[in-house]
């Protein structure tokens, strides 16, 4: 699965208004280096407590993998805003169709 499906489908017209394409996005996610990754994993760990399960019957363990794609898109979203020279984005997800 690439970056595009994983991403489902966004506001349009906010894409529209801010002048990128999902397609880029998804570039901009799958072109994630490790380093940048681990660097946002990093921030991620360090803004966040994560707490053992057992603090909440109804919660599961994060999983590893869905916590580095969580990081690689908040990457991919960071250079969005660059390259547009934004200084902050909101956006929701509708799921994938």
């Amino acid at each position: 699965m690439n970056a595009i499906e994983s991403l489902g489908s966004v506001v349009k017209d906010a894409r529209l208004r801010l002048g990128y394409t999902q397609s880029q996005l998804a570039e901009k996610v799958d072109g994630a280096t490790a380093e940048e990754v681990a660097e946002k994993l990093k921030v991620i760990e360090d803004t966040f407590a994560i707490l053992d399960p057992s603090h909440d019957p109804t919660t599961s363990p994060i999983d590893a993998q869905a916590l580095e794609w969580a990081a690689r898109c908040s990457v991919g979203l960071d250079k969005l805003m660059a390259d547009n020279c934004l200084s902050g984005m909101a956006d929701y997800y509708e799921g994938l169709k």
